[in-house]
């Protein structure tokens, strides 16, 4: 079986009796061979989030000590990260205008450069279909390695990922990773003011005393697109 992430809403109330909350959100997902393969999913799941490994929520400061807040059963986690807790803790807004500075910043930055630097000729592109033979794809694969040598050699882009790394280890301190959103998902939601919308764009909507919660599926294999999802409970 293969892992999976998801996002688990639940009424804020639901923070008094959390595991039992989670399992009736799960439930209907459960692998029981009984309502078809789009609902069998998984056959274990556990609250993560301890940003470790950037898989869990980032709180907005002053939120630290919320008792609200869920945390996952590791002994270790990193500061302004938490597996779960109100909407209104989570500095989704605060992730998503940094990262438009950052953007507006680097191309800025590749506009200035490209003054100065002789220009980044196209990387090459190499032919991607299937090699027919071993040799052919060793040969395929030294040529993309030269390709891409070749392209990351150059000044400009030399010049350009390093004024973009000066600009990512000056900022604020989110984890600007991006995020899917519930188009990904391949269960279609009921409510139609849920299509259409990003991730981060539809839990800044839920009133701010929400409960998300961070959970890891254990899947069966070969399931779905990418591993993050949102699930909602009324």
């Amino acid at each position: 079986m293969a892992g999976m992430r998801i996002v688990a809403c639940l009424p804020g109330e639901a923070r008094t009796r959390l595991d039992e909350a989670l399992a009736e959100a799960m439930a209907p997902f459960a692998i029981d061979f009984t309502r078809g393969e789009d609902m069998d999913i998984w056959d274990a799941w556990g609250i993560c989030g301890n940003g470790t490994h950037r898989d869990g929520l980032q709180l907005l400061p002053g939120y630290e000590d919320d008792p609200r807040i869920v945390r996952d059963r590791s002994d270790e986690g990193v500061p302004g990260w938490c597996a779960g807790g109100p909407r209104e803790a989570m500095a989704f807004a605060e992730i998503r205008a940094e990262a438009r500075e950052i953007a507006r910043a680097a191309w800025d930055l590749w506009r200035e450069l490209s003054r100065s630097h002789p220009p980044a000729e196209p990387r090459r592109v190499v032919w991607d279909s299937p090699w027919p033979t071993p040799e052919e794809y060793r040969a395929g694969h030294q040529v993309e390695q030269e390709a891409r040598a070749a392209f990351e050699g150059r000044p400009l882009v030399i010049a350009y990922r390093e004024g973009v790394a000066a600009l990512l280890e000056a900022h604020r301190g989110y984890d600007l990773g991006g995020c899917d959103g519930p188009d990904a998902c391949v269960h279609r939601p009921p409510l139609p003011w849920l299509r259409g919308a990003t991730g981060t764009g539809y839990l800044e909507e839920l009133p701010g005393d929400t409960l998300l919660v961070k959970l890891r599926c254990h899947v069966r294999p070969g399931f779905g697109p990418p591993p993050r999802r949102w699930l909602a409970s009324p």
